[in-house]
């Protein structure tokens, strides 16, 4: 089931659609990337060889499945996956599968949604990307487990950098901070859900330089959003806090 809110500050005003395509036993949405240029979501499909695409933004319930045969039925995509876009291709980074034995980065045209390239991606600890960002032209992805990496992937070749987090249990929601904020570069911010020694959980990254410019102390969570207006992260934290962290401080 997908859930659409229209209003962020009335959650009654919503849309609820079933996914035929996806079965709840085995398969679920891990993450989305907004085609604002043509107003349009993708979506992959986890343990699956399916994109689906909503076709309108503001109307879930028409959406377009794509399913890429040459994908194994069974896992596709793997059970977790980055997903981003720059305007003219998507990039999907995948677990390893059954057809490709490392993780995989998948380049698909946004023009017809065929799969226009692939590059084995076992950045860092070899285990596959779960979180991806677009931010200031830069295509971050990182992954989880133990000893987290990230990686900024040139779009043109496949090819990518990567950066040894010096943490462990990289959560999900990864976070583009653009340029303009108070650091003077662009950044992405990264949180662990485990605990790293000191409480340094929160870590802000330089991607101009791709190197760590800060190691943050907060309680370790598993959510986090960036409020460009007020220059601040909110993290959904473990035992039902919410922190706020002030980028100036």
């Amino acid at each position: 089931r997908v859930v659409m809110y229209y209003d962020m500050n009335d959650f009654t005003n919503k849309t609820l659609v079933d996914i035929d395509e996806i079965n709840p036993l085995t398969q679920g949405i891990e993450s989305a990337t907004p085609l604002t240029g043509i107003n349009k979501i993708a979506v992959p499909i986890s343990n699956s060889r399916t994109l689906l695409v909503f076709e309108d933004m503001n109307d879930i319930s028409d959406y377009t499945p794509y399913v890429y045969t040459g994908l194994s039925a069974g896992i596709g995509f793997g059970a977790s996956c980055g997903v981003i876009n720059d305007g003219t291709y998507i990039l999907i980074a995948s677990e390893k599968n059954n057809t490709y034995t490392v993780p995989t980065l998948f380049r698909i045209n946004i023009s017809d949604y065929t799969i226009d390239d692939t590059a084995p991606f076992p950045f860092g600890n070899g285990n596959g990307a779960h979180a991806g960002a677009y931010i200031d032209g830069y295509n971050i992805f990182t992954n989880n487990g133990s000893n987290c990496f990230l990686a900024s992937v040139n779009i043109s070749d496949l090819t990518y950098t990567e950066l040894d987090l010096e943490m462990d249990a990289i959560t999900d929601d990864i976070v583009g901070i653009p340029f303009g904020n108070p650091f003077g570069f662009t950044a992405v911010a990264v949180l662990s859900e485990g605990s790293e020694p000191n409480g340094l959980n929160l870590a802000i990254v330089n991607i101009d330089s791709m190197e760590i410019a800060y190691k943050v102390k907060c309680l370790p969570g598993i959510g986090m959003i960036y409020d460009e207006v007020n220059e601040c992260l909110y993290i959904g934290s473990h035992l039902g806090y919410i922190q706020k962290i002030s980028l100036a401080d």
